[in-house]
């Protein structure tokens, strides 16, 4: 059950991970300069938590710089897709549109993992994708409302993104998987090490693209410049924890089962965003949360 612990963890960070990136991103207008600097806060804790809970450096086959790169990669463009994502639209009309993102893992996971659920695992994720979908439902409206909404050309194109960045996100756990394995002893603030640094490779390389980023953001953001730096330590020190509990979770867990646990951030998420920034519709999706939840019980047996 370490497996199911760790990825319910994970859901609980995210959740607070989302609010906290929507706090720093009003103030820190440019995505990839605020992917850059919470990928260099992160960085040095994940280093510190690697050295105190490890005797030294695992040993690595050359397959996983591979699947390294690969995990990164699609880490970065998912990451970068949120960002933007979370800075135009609320939380409570973006996150529901993940529904399928389970039953893609699952399917990847046969690909390429030779993974296989039990019936109830399969019911659980069935479960999680209807609940999450019932969370779009508005009263008044028909079943295939949420479908309509998202083609719908004039709706936020916020959303359009948030649902490409989920079918992206889908095929991520195939190469971490496949990179955990690849590392002895098992490592995850290692591997959390090499992919954020990757990360910050990344993003550097694309502000330098931009003429005149780093200066026209740090005029921008002058002012409150004390409390951009705790909420970074803050998402640093979340970021951190998420890494551990995900990498825990996807390297003792089925993949797919582990996707499905982390959607529970859906529930989560309202909560914060009824309760921090009062958005609407929070209380009359409770009926859709209660259906994941039905759904993350019997994904534990």
């Amino acid at each position: 059950m370490t497996w199911y612990v760790a990825a319910f963890g994970y859901a609980v960070l995210t959740s607070v991970h989302l609010v906290v990136i929507k706090k720093i991103t009003k103030r820190f207008q440019d995505v990839l300069l605020f992917m850059l600097v919470n990928s260099l806060f992160s960085i040095p804790l994940v280093a510190i938590l690697m050295l105190l809970t490890s005797d030294g450096w695992p040993k690595v086959k050359v397959a996983f710089w591979l699947y390294a790169l690969l995990t990164a990669a699609i880490q970065y463009v998912g990451l970068r897709f949120e960002a933007k994502v979370i800075k135009e639209v609320q939380l409570t009309d973006v996150v529901p549109f993940g529904t399928f993102k389970p039953l893609l893992v699952g399917i990847f996971a046969m690909m390429f993992l030779g993974q296989h659920l039990k019936l109830l695992g399969v019911v659980g994720i069935l479960c999680i994708g209807v609940g999450t979908y019932a969370l779009e439902i508005r009263q008044g409206q028909g079943l295939l409302a949420p479908l309509k909404q998202l083609m719908n050309k004039r709706r936020s194109k916020g959303i359009q993104l948030y649902g490409l960045s989920q079918l992206v996100y889908a095929f991520f756990p195939i190469p971490l998987r496949l990179a955990l394995n690849a590392v002895t002893p098992f490592s995850p603030y290692f591997v959390a090490l090499v992919m954020l640094s990757l990360m910050a490779l990344t993003a550097f390389v694309e502000c330098l693209r931009v003429p005149g980023l780093f200066r026209k953001n740090i005029r921008k953001t002058a002012i409150g410049t004390k409390e951009l730096f705790g909420l970074f330590c803050l998402s640093a020190s979340i970021v951190a924890a998420q890494q551990f509990t995900e990498l825990t979770a996807y390297a003792h867990g089925n993949v797919a089962a582990v996707s499905a646990i982390f959607k529970l951030e859906i529930v989560l998420v309202m909560l914060w965003g009824w309760i921090i920034f009062h958005e609407s519709r929070a209380k009359e999706r409770l009926a859709g949360g209660a259906v994941m939840v039905v759904g993350a019980i019997f994904l534990g047996f």
